[in-house]
C-alpha cells in the first residue's frame, strides 16, 4: 500500500499540513468567538489541548487558523470543507512545535539575544526586498512592517531552537558509498491485504481479519498459488486483479511496517502476517534489482549528498514521530478530536465528535456551518442521504459565505434520494450564487447530465469553454509581451556593448 493511497480527505489534510503560513492576521469574527481567558465555564475553558501538561490556548489556535485561512482565501481555495481540517492541522503544528521546543531545551540548547536580533534583521531585510517599490516609497509602511516582524521575537527564538535541534538530529546521519547504492535497491512484490474495519462495511473486525490472513498464509505455505489467492481474497482491488502484484518499489515507498517486511525478504520468500494501518498483509518478493543512475560512478559525490539529505529527512521524521508517541497529548475540543478521527478513517467516531461539538457555544456561525456540512458528507458516505440532507440544510441556514458549496452538496444529496426537482433547484441556486466559479460549473456539467438536463449541462460547458478560450488568449498575450520585453532588453544590451566609431578607430577617429 503506497503512502499516497487513501481517502481523499486524508490527501486533503496532508496538503493543508504542507502549506505553512506566516501571514497577517485578519478580522474573522464570523468564524470564532473570543476564547475564554480562564479555565472555567465549559470544559477546557481557554485551553484547547495540553502537551505533557503544557497548555495550548484557544487564542493561539484562533490566530494561526486565521492566518492559514486567509492564505487559502488569497489563493481562491477557501471552502467550508477545509475549515475543520485546517483547524486540526494548525493544532497539530502547535503540538509538534511545543514538543520540539521542549526537546531542544532538554538538550541544553539556548538562543542568545544577539542571534535573535540577527535573524530578525534578516527577516526585515527579506520582507522589505519582497515588498519592493511599496516599501521603498513609504517610510510609514516600512516602519509598520518592521515593527510587526520584530514583535515576533519570541517566535523567532523558538524557531531558532527548533532549527538547532533539527541540525543536531540530522548530523547523526552517516553515509558511505555502499549505503548510497543500497538506496537504489528495489524489489518487485505481491501482497494479499485483508482490510480491517470494525463496522464490517469496508473490511473485517481486527481479530477476524488477522485470523483470515493467518488462514491464507497457511494455504500459501502448503503450496497454494499466491496470485490466485490474491485475486480471490485481497482487499487491495488495484493490485488484486494482477495477482497482488505491486511492481517494483524502493525503500520508503510503502508504509513503514510493509517496507521493513518486504526488504527483509529474498526473491521467492513469503512474509508472515504484517499489520499496517490498512489491515493485515502477506507479502511475497518476486525479484530485486539495483536501479542505479547511468552516471552513478562518475557523480558519486552528488548522489551521496542526495542520499544524506533523504536520510536526514527520514531520521528527523522518525525523531518527531517518537516524540509524539512518547508524549501525553490531550485534545479538549470535541470537533478537533472528531477531525482527528476523520483523518484516521474512523467515521462513526467523527460523527459522534462533530455532533457533540454542536452543543458548544464557542463555535462561530461559519465553523458551525462547516461542522454541519462535514456531518452531511459523513452521513452521505454511510448512505444515509436523508440525514445528509438534514445536516446540509442546517449548514445552509447559518452559513455566511460559501453558500454554493452547501447548495452543491444539497443537490447531490437530493439526487441520491431521487428527488430530481429539489436537486435541480439547489444546483441552479449554486450556479446563481457563484456564476464565475469554475469549480461549481465543472461539477454542474456532470450533475445536470446525470439528471437528464442536457440544456443546463451544455450551458455550463459553453461557459467553461469560453473561460478557457479567454485564459489561453490572455496567456498568449502575456507570452508575447514577455517576448517583446526580452527582445527590447537584448537590443538595449547589444547597443550598449557595441563600440562607437571613434572607439573602433586605431587613432580614436582623430
Amino acid at each position: 500500500m503506497r503512502r499516497n493511497f487513501g481517502h481523499h480527505m486524508r490527501i486533503l489534510m496532508y496538503i493543508i499540513f504542507v502549506i505553512f503560513v506566516v501571514g497577517s492576521v485578519f478580522w474573522f469574527g464570523s468564524y470564532t468567538r473570543e476564547p475564554a481567558r480562564q479555565e472555567k465555564g465549559e470544559p477546557g475553558g481557554g485551553v484547547i489541548a495540553t502537551v505533557d501538561g503544557q497548555k495550548i490556548a484557544w487564542a493561539a489556535l484562533d490566530a494561526r487558523f486565521q492566518e492559514q485561512y486567509q492564505r487559502y482565501e488569497d489563493m481562491g481555495l477557501a471552502t467550508l470543507e477545509i475549515t475543520e481540517p485546517i483547524r486540526y492541522q494548525v493544532l497539530n503544528d502547535l503540538i509538534q512545535r511545543q514538543l520540539l521546543i521542549a526537546a531542544a531545551k532538554q538538550q541544553g540548547m539556548e538562543v542568545s539575544s544577539a542571534d535573535v536580533k540577527k535573524e530578525l534583521d534578516r527577516l526585515v531585510n527579506q520582507a522589505l526586498q519582497s515588498r519592493g517599490k511599496r516599501a521603498a516609497e513609504s517610510r510609514e509602511y516600512r516602519r509598520l512592517l518592521e515593527d510587526s516582524i520584530r514583535a515576533r521575537a519570541d517566535d523567532v527564538r523558538d524557531d531558532l531552537l527548533v532549527q538547532r535541534l533539527h541540525d543536531m538530529v540530522v548530523s547523526q546521519v552517516k553515509t558511505n558509498d555502499e549505503a548510497v547504492r543500497e538506496g537504489y535497491h528495489q524489489v518487485q512484490a505481491r501482497h494479499i491485504l485483508i482490510r480491517v474495519d470494525e463496522t464490517g462495511k469496508a473490511g473485517l473486525p481486527d481479530a477476524e481479519a488477522k485470523k483470515k490472513a493467518q488462514e491464507i498464509l497457511a494455504k500459501l505455505k502448503g503450496g497454494a498459488d499466491f496470485a490466485a489467492l490474491a485475486k480471490q481474497f485481497s482487499g487491495d482491488q488495484a493490485s488484486a486483479a494482477n495477482g497482488g502484484d505491486l511492481g517494483f518499489f524502493k525503500r520508503g515507498d510503502m508504509t513503514p511496517a510493509f517496507d521493513q517486511a518486504a526488504f527483509a525478504l529474498k526473491p521467492g520468500q513469503l512474509s508472515g502476517v504484517v499489520k499496517t494501518p490498512f489491515g493485515y498483509h502477506i507479502i511475497k518478493v518476486e525479484k530485486e534489482r539495483y536501479d542505479l543512475p547511468a552516471d552513478f560512478e562518475q557523480n558519486i559525490a552528488k548522489y551521496r549528498k542526495q542520499y544524506a539529505q533523504q536520510q536526514g529527512e527520514r531520521v528527523w521524521a522518525d525523531f518527531v514521530r517518537r516524540l509524539r508517541e512518547q508524549a501525553k497529548i490531550e485534545i479538549r475540543s470535541p470537533e478537533l478530536r472528531a477531525a482527528q478521527a476523520l483523518q484516521e478513517g474512523k467515521s462513526d467516531e467523527a460523527i459522534k465528535g462533530f455532533t457533540q461539538a454542536l452543543n458548544s457555544d464557542r463555535l462561530g456561525d461559519q465553523v458551525r456551518a462547516a461542522v454541519y456540512l462535514t456531518l452531511g458528507q459523513l452521513y452521505g458516505q454511510k448512505g444515509d442521504w436523508k440525514k445528509a440532507v438534514e445536516m446540509d440544510e442546517r449548514s445552509l441556514d447559518i452559513a455566511v459565505s460559501s453558500l454554493q458549496e452547501i447548495e452543491i452538496a444539497l443537490g447531490d444529496a437530493y439526487a441520491k434520494l431521487g428527488n430530481k426537482d429539489k436537486a435541480l433547484y439547489y444546483y441552479k441556486a449554486a450556479e446563481d450564487e457563484a456564476p464565475d466559479d469554475f469549480r461549481v460549473r465543472s461539477h454542474l456539467v456532470t450533475a445536470y447530465r446525470e439528471l437528464g438536463d442536457t440544456a443546463a449541462a451544455q450551458r455550463q460547458q459553453a461557459w467553461m469553454d469560453e473561460q478557457q478560450r479567454k485564459w489561453e488568449e490572455e496567456r498568449k498575450q502575456q507570452l508575447e509581451e514577455q517576448a517583446r520585453q526580452a527582445a527590447a532588453e537584448a537590443q538595449k544590451k547589444a547597443g550598449a556593448a557595441e563600440p562607437s566609431k571613434a572607439e573602433s578607430s586605431p587613432l580614436g577617429g582623430k
